[in-house]
């Protein structure tokens, strides 16, 4: 993704995030999803990535739910993640 090579990080992204899923490694999850939804709003699939961004969504809430406090989305990480992805779902409804 740093390098702008959204074809390649799709390729890397999908396999991986089954894998995870498996897993149910939740925190992965959502950052997997998030990833896949801005290589794919990069390279201009805008409706596949607002499904993605809606998934990233959804297990961030599932983490503040098993956290039982909204502090979890606090962090750094989750809150650009919850914001980021917030934002390109929405803007997929316009």
């Amino acid at each position: 993704m740093n390098a702008k090579d959204y074809s390649s990080a799709l390729q890397e992204l999908e396999p991986v995030l089954g894998k995870v899923e498996k897993l149910g490694l939740r925190t992965l999850l959502a950052r997997g999803h998030y990833l896949l939804a801005t290589a794919l709003r990069l390279t201009g699939n805008s409706a596949e990535a607002t499904g993605h961004y809606r998934e990233a969504l959804r297990w961030l809430e599932e983490i503040r739910k098993e956290a039982g406090s909204n502090n979890v989305m606090q962090r750094a990480d989750l809150n650009s993640m919850y914001t980021e992805s917030a934002r390109w779902s929405q803007a997929g409804k316009s």
